[in-house]
């Protein structure tokens, strides 16, 4: 009979219970062994029983090889007797009848002894499975088994904890204790065995209580959770939060106050400790509200930018819900705020230039010119078409029936909104749409002048954004509501100077999303949907059907690719 190798590992750490000479970390795989397998626990107790029979026998008659092969000999030997136990005639057994039975009375008090044979065999084997039990209690008791595994670490960055010496790292799984854990600083990111993604930042104060199941004591944590998880629950000292499918935040102060905010899908709210519960709700995206430690529910404005995201640590790479912005991104930033007011790329170049002056009418040559500095954008443009087509990617993308352009444009595309005409008297101020100024930090546009145009690089910005699919593109379009103001002071040096019209344009790898002409004072909302097969978006600006760039003063503003993990 050939042995496997685990059966001989198992008659191994047998006779090394046996004779004394285990160690913790073989006790530990005997008993996983014997728990884990039902093959190995019927292995132990049919090892048990055999050598309480024959190991008395064994040891007074020592036969074969040396000691040091015995966990193979006696292995062998076992399923040898086990078999011809099998193979053994089946013994008959008579029973006398009802009615062979019979009754006699006793005339004597001295009663005859009659002494009954017992079979040995059945008798060890009673004290011997009566032992194996009682080992197997025991096992359990002084090595209890572990809870239940909830949740791994999947990510940490610049992650302290209380305890130093015992610091949960990447990898490390978190059971299913109510014990507390301690956060002091960093970021922890882990995924919950029923599916749910918490991200955590410290300081905070939690517990990991089951596979769908968390208490956060203190501090801030985000929760991903997909359909499969539905009834994820986190609980506070002043609420409970029972997902129906969604990403949301919760925050807890020291005071037990619970803030939850609802960033997708819908959450069911119970105010109020476990066993008190005050009120219940249904949140909804968009919605957030405070549970004070007493029950109380308030109304409070959703943060969505209040909570870690999104987590890559070999990047250093944190997101909090941000939307990324295409003007900082022509200013040489990384699309959260980084880049230059005023900074864009020069249209025949490719370079990234400050503009701080007003320049004259200029005139463009029909190329597709690279940003070479720049990884995000791919290419900038004159619109100019060429034998029916319009270049624009460096990969060939093209489209046909695109308006002409006269090749005629001003200044360049940057981040920012402000214009000025020294020889139509016409001051520097910042341009408007829908009443609002544009071309700072807080209302970020794009300032394309017609006729021009850009190209963004959607694989490189995913790349930058590691973990984020790129949802839609949204953006308000339109010449600058400002013109209106001045239009007076131009007509004093063009009497006949009619509101200027420009062609408002939205492409993905070549193909139209989105094309108008609009004349000065209309705008325009863009909202488009971007696949994750979808490579380069284009935006271009054309002088519109009065055939003139004069006066298009054309602002793609807050131009923004909104994420989602």
């Amino acid at each position: 009979m050939e042995l496997k190798r685990d059966d001989i590992r198992l008659s191994e750490l047998i006779l090394a219970s046996l004779e004394g000479t285990i160690q913790p970390d073989e006790f530990e795989e005997l008993q996983r062994r014997i728990e884990s397998s039902p093959e190995s626990a019927k292995a132990y107790v049919d090892f048990m029983l055999n050598h309480a029979i024959v190991g008395h026998h064994a040891k007074t008659n020592p036969v074969g090889p040396s000691a040091s092969d015995s966990a193979v000999i006696n292995w062998q030997f076992w399923n040898e007797l086990a078999e011809t136990e099998k193979s053994s005639p089946t013994v008959a057994v008579i029973e006398s009848s009802p009615e062979e039975t019979k009754i006699f009375s006793v005339r004597d008090s001295r009663v005859e002894r009659v002494t009954h044979s017992v079979n040995r065999f059945f008798l060890l084997t009673a004290i011997v499975s009566s032992a194996a039990l009682i080992l197997l209690i025991a096992l359990a008791y002084l090595n209890p088994a572990k809870p239940q595994p909830a949740a791994v670490i999947i990510d940490t960055l610049n992650a302290k904890w209380m305890h130093s010496t015992a610091s949960p790292a990447k990898g490390d799984v978190l059971f299913g204790k109510n014990e507390s854990v301690n956060l002091l600083s960093g970021i922890v990111k882990m995924e919950f065995a029923y599916g749910a993604r918490v991200i955590l930042e410290g300081p905070a104060t939690f517990k990991t209580v089951s596979p769908d199941k968390m208490v956060l004591e203190s501090g801030r944590m985000y929760a991903s959770v997909p359909v499969k998880a539905t009834g994820f629950t986190v609980m506070t000292p002043s609420s409970s939060v029972i997902d129906l499918g969604t990403e949301f935040g919760v925050e807890v102060d020291f005071a037990g106050s619970t803030n939850v905010h609802m960033f997708y899908g819908k959450t069911s709210l119970l105010a109020g400790a476990l066993g008190n519960v005050q009120a219940s709700r249904i949140l909804e995206t968009g919605q957030a509200k405070r549970v004070n430690p007493s029950g109380h529910l308030q109304d409070i404005p959703l943060n969505e930018t209040g909570f870690v995201r999104a987590l890559d640590s070999r990047t250093h790479f944190v997101w909090r819900g941000e939307k990324i912005n295409l003007a900082d991104i022509i200013g040489g930033g990384d699309g959260l705020g980084t880049g230059t007011i005023n900074q864009g790329i020069d249209v025949e170049t490719g370079k990234a230039k400050l503009f701080e002056k007003a320049t004259t009418s200029l005139h463009g040559k029909s190329q597709y010119v690279t940003v070479a500095d720049n990884p995000l954008i791919d290419g900038v443009f004159i619109p100019i078409v060429q034998n029916g087509k319009l270049a624009v990617s460096s990969k060939g993308h093209a489209v046909d029936n695109f308006p002409q352009s006269a090749g005629d444009f001003w200044n360049g595309i940057f981040n920012g909104g402000w214009h000025e005409a020294s020889n139509f008297s016409v001051p520097r101020h910042n341009l408007k749409l829908q009443g609002n100024e544009y071309g700072n930090s807080e209302n970020p546009s794009i300032y394309m002048h017609a006729s021009q145009g850009i190209t963004f690089d959607l694989h490189a910005i995913r790349q930058h954004f590691p973990g984020l699919e790129i949802d839609r593109f949204e953006t308000i379009c339109g010449i600058s509501e400002s013109l209106l103001e001045h239009i007076a002071m131009i007509r004093k040096k063009m009497p006949n100077q009619p509101l200027p019209t420009a062609g408002f344009h939205v492409l993905l790898d070549g193909r139209i999303k989105f094309s108008r002409d609009l004349p000065a004072g209309q705008n325009e909302i863009i909202s488009i949907p971007i696949s994750s097969q979808d490579q380069f978006l284009t935006l271009v600006t054309t002088e519109g059907p009065d055939g003139t760039h004069f006066n298009d003063w054309a602002l793609f503003a807050e131009p923004y690719l909104y994420l989602e993990p």
